[in-house]
Formats: C-alpha cells, sequence, structure tokens
C-alpha cells in the first residue's frame, strides 16, 4: 500500500474538486480524504496499491483545469481508515 498527500492550489475551491476526488477514489478503490483549507488549498490524503495511486493522482491533476496545481507529498504514517471523505 502507498500513502500520498497531495496540496492542491489554483481553482479548486467551489467547482466540484473534492467530489472530483473522492468519485475517481471510489473508481481506484482509493481510501482517504479530501478537505478545504483556509488559504483556499485543498488537502488530500489517499492510500491505495501504487498503480491505483498513481492513476487516481493523475486523473485529479487534471481537474478542473490546468489552472490546477498539485504538490505530493509521501506519508510514511497513514491515518487512513475507511473509504474516501470529504472534510
Amino acid at each position: 500500500m502507498n500513502t500520498i498527500q497531495v496540496i492542491a492550489k489554483g481553482n479548486v475551491q467551489g467547482v466540484g474538486f473534492r467530489a472530483h476526488a473522492k468519485l475517481r477514489a471510489h473508481q481506484y478503490r482509493i481510501k482517504g480524504y479530501a478537505k478545504n483549507l483556509q488559504d483556499g488549498t485543498v488537502i488530500l490524503e489517499a492510500t491505495g496499491s501504487p498503480d491505483k495511486v498513481e492513476k487516481w493522482l493523475a486523473k485529479i491533476g487534471k481537474y478542473p483545469s490546468s489552472s490546477t496545481e498539485l504538490k505530493v507529498e509521501v506519508i510514511k504514517n497513514p491515518t487512513v481508515d475507511k473509504g474516501f471523505r470529504v472534510l
């Protein structure tokens, strides 16, 4: 299993970005969460097989447009339990 943390910047709040991340998470059987931060960014944490996490990341990186910037960080101690949640 692989766990990553993603910071999404750009046009990511109020445009369905978290819902899109959740939909794609279900598609790839990813567990984790997506949460809006007060500074306008979205933080996501995802756990799954390395190939599925990679595919999920590629899908969410294309939404909603090229104005979305993703900063990816690998997490050593996952905090995820079940499903993919929007917080």
